[in-house]
This record gives structure tokens, sequence and C-alpha cells, in this order.
């Protein structure tokens, strides 16, 4: 506890009296210290426009090398010309998003990446679109890739495609198209598709025999050569359970002659003779 006496002490006064002086020093103080941080803050970001702005303007940064990466052959030219117009270009300066679109523009190429490498060069990534099947139309032929976007291809790669022919349908369609967004008739072709890549994943004996699909009004079927068979599968729902049913028919029971086999039905597949040979009957597993 303070005594009286020293509570009233010289000094003591001294510092109540002076307190209101020692608040505005204070306070002066701290924006003295608010002003030099700011201060500092602003020749920062001076500093680094300035920088910048140099940094676009220095033919140091101009872009005079390209680096092509998993790009395929063929797609070579064609990447080139998009990318060519911008040599010279400062590197900061360039739109890789406008840049990787002008890429991805080309029906070939599935999706790009662009990425900048200092002081002067660029990378560019492909994934190129692969031919996957020939859809052949009333109205033409067409290289088709997964997505089922047309694209070409060379005769080499046509020789080795599995065709899957679609059934008194035209179709006139132009390079970089989607067929598989048609109304009509795309969810069969998408269908189709996905049937073929279902036969190179699997260990179905069946594989190596396909001739070709065909798409018709009853749905999906994959033509054989050996055997001499059909397979109507009508869409791509439950592959492995459709071919595991004919596969079990041709070791039990193989039919004779060229005959189509119904594996649509969840129990039971239906056997019959071409339409001009005989009359249908049923095989239930």
């Amino acid at each position: 506890m303070v005594s009286p006496a020293r509570g009233k002490s010289p000094q003591f006064l001294r510092r109540v009296k002076n307190r209101p002086a020692l608040r505005r020093r204070n306070r002066l103080h701290a924006m003295i210290r608010a002003v030099v941080v700011v201060g500092i803050f602003a020749a920062l970001a001076y500093g680094a426009y300035f920088a910048y702005q140099q940094a676009l303007t220095t033919p140091r940064l101009a872009l005079q090398r390209v680096v092509l990466h998993q790009v395929p052959t063929p797609l070579i030219e064609q990447v080139r010309e998009k990318i060519t117009p911008h040599y010279g270009q400062n590197l900061l300066a360039l739109d890789l998003e406008e840049m990787q679109r002008l890429v991805e523009s080309i029906p070939e190429v599935r999706s790009a990446s662009i990425r900048r490498t200092l002081p002067d060069g660029l990378v560019v990534r492909v994934d190129s679109r692969r031919p996957k099947a020939l859809l052949q139309t009333a109205d033409g032929t067409y290289v088709i890739d997964r997505d089922g976007v047309v694209i070409s291809a060379s005769e080499a790669n046509m020789r080795q495609l599995t065709t899957v022919r679609m059934e008194g349908i035209g179709l006139y369609a132009r390079r970089g198209q989607t067929v598989v967004q048609a109304v009509e008739f795309g969810p069969m072709v998408a269908d189709a598709i996905t049937v073929l890549e279902w036969f190179e994943q699997s260990q179905s004996g069946l594989a190596p025999n396909i001739n070709h699909l065909r798409i018709d009004e009853e749905g999906i079927v994959v033509v054989l050569t050996e055997p001499e068979l059909e397979i109507l599968l009508g869409d791509a729902q439950s592959l492995a359970a459709k071919i595991e049913g004919v596969e079990a028919l041709l070791l039990s029971d193989r039919p004779a002659g060229h005959v189509v086999v119904d594996a649509r039905y969840r129990d039971m597949l239906l056997v019959r003779d071409l339409p001009d040979k005989g009359e249908p009957h049923e095989e239930r597993e």
C-alpha cells in the first residue's frame, strides 16, 4: 500500500502532469511507423511494377523456341501453324489460355497444355485422339476416336480398325464433328465404341474373331468370322454377362450353320438361323 506522502511526491505529480504529452508522443511515433511501413511497401510495389514493365519490353524474354512434347508426327505441322505467329512476342505477355484453345481446335487433339520456360521458350504437350473404329454409313466411311469424334488417319491405321456398319443410316460428317451427339443414332454409336473397348480389355476368346459390328433397328450386332456367328447385344449394358452366356453356349451346344444369338435377355439366349434359313427357337441357360 502506497503511503500518502509518497503518492504526493514531486516525481509522481510530474508524471501525472505529463501523461497527455506522453500519449500524444506515442501516437505520433505510431503514425510515423505506419507511414514508414506504407512507404516501404509502396516502394516495393513500384519496384516490382517497374521491373515487370521492363521485363515486358526486354528482347531477352522474346519467344524463340518451342518444345513439342508427345506430339504425334502427323500433328507437328498443324501445331506449329498455331504457335508460329507468336514467335518474337514477349513470353510474359503471351495469353497461354488462348494459345491452348488454338491447339485444341485441331480435331485430332483431345487436350493440350502450354507452359513457359524462361527465358525464351514454351513447352507444348498434346493428348492426341487415337483412331478407334471405322464408321461406315450410307453416305461414306469415317474414322472416329473413342469419343466419337471424326478424325483423319493414315491408310495403315485404317486397315487395323474394326468397322462399325450403320445399316440404312445416312451420315455426312466433317472432320472434328462428334457423331455420338446426334439425336437419332448417337447413343448407339457410343454403345458400339463401348463394346469395342470392352472386347479389347477383356479376356474373351471371341475378340480375335470379330469381323465387324453392325447397328440396325434391333441394336448392336457383333459379327464373328469363326465361328460363323452373329451376337445381338442390343446395347452396351451388362456386356460381361451377355458374352459369358454366349461363350457357355458355344462350349456346351455349339450351333451349326450361320446363326444369330440374341443375348438381349437376362434369363435366356435366343438362337435363330438367319431369316431366310428357318424359324427361331429358344435356348435357355
